[in-house]
């Protein structure tokens, strides 16, 4: 009851409701009070009446119950983060971007993703990621790649998306947003790949640089060793820069040069075309003689 003697407040019980006392003997009991999760805290002075069967005898305990705000257990989820969320990719091209999923309260399985605009519809034409699902084991943090593809076909521009990363019962997503720049690109394509020369000699060929998609700017030359990816040093390239201004293909003789200490023999090399994130490969035989 309330401490006046009314109805208890709605919420609030006791059990058990009825003891059973032998004759002459003392009966030690426990009693459970009950609050419901929809009690409003507060303190209650309340009072718990005992009686007979016939109600001729009744007695009263009187109580204070303090009622606080109850412990709320969170459910499982995630959280996810990135390195970077400015992506500036060409056509055709491709980048890798750290992520971590970070697993709370007993989180464990399958993170599935999901390329979105910004607005949550579906990603450009195009464009896409991988992988599309990442396994969370419980309380372990989960470090992996994600690469971001951009096919020849997409229109240059800048692109506000969203990664969407949800459970396998779709009941937890987290987002992350994402801005990425696509720019044109350029091919390149050379008049020979097999050249014979002596030590301490050179010779030319030309080279062609085919912009496209409104790319500009400048491009870097590098003579490169494939087995190392190094720049060779017995044999070089000039020149090494060439710059773009419009969309009309470059003609661009090129020499190259070995020096008097090169080896004998197959030299396998590779010119490495660059600007920016923007990398373009030929492969070519030099015979040092």
């Amino acid at each position: 009851q309330d401490a006046a003697g009314g109805i208890a407040p709605t919420g609030i019980s006791i059990s058990p409701s009825v003891i059973d006392v032998p004759d002459n003997q003392s009966v030690p009991f426990v009693l459970t009070i009950f609050v419901d999760s929809s009690v409003t805290p507060g303190t209650y002075n309340l009072r718990i009446r005992t009686y007979d069967t016939s109600n001729t005898i009744e007695k009263f305990v009187y109580i204070t119950l303090n009622v606080t705000s109850g412990q709320v257990i969170p459910d499982p989820s995630f959280s996810i983060t990135t390195g970077t969320n400015n992506l500036t990719i060409e056509q055709g091209g491709s980048q890798s971007v750290s992520m971590t999923i970070t697993p709370t309260n007993g989180f464990t399985g399958a993170v599935n993703f999901e390329l979105q605009d910004a607005a949550g519809g579906i990603a450009p034409t195009g464009i896409s990621i991988s992988p599309s699902v990442i396994d969370v084991p419980d309380n372990q943090s989960v470090p992996f790649t994600l690469t971001v593809f951009v096919d020849s076909s997409v229109t240059p521009g800048t692109y506000t998306l969203r990664i969407r990363a949800y459970d396998s019962s779709n009941t937890i997503e987290k987002f992350i947003y994402i801005t990425l720049n696509v720019t044109g690109g350029f091919d390149i394509t050379i008049e020979t790949y097999d050249f014979t020369l002596n030590t301490n000699s050179a010779t030319t060929t030309h080279l062609t640089i085919t912009p496209h998609s409104g790319f500009t700017g400048t491009i870097n030359l590098e003579l490169q060793d494939v087995s190392t990816g190094l720049p060779s040093n017995d044999i070089t390239i000039s020149p090494t820069q060439v710059i773009v201004e419009d969309l009309n293909p470059i003609s661009l003789l090129i020499t190259l040069s070995v020096s008097s200490t090169a080896n004998v023999g197959v030299h396998n090399l590779r010119i490495e075309a660059s600007s920016g994130n923007i990398k373009r490969y030929l492969y070519i035989n030099i015979v040092v003689q």
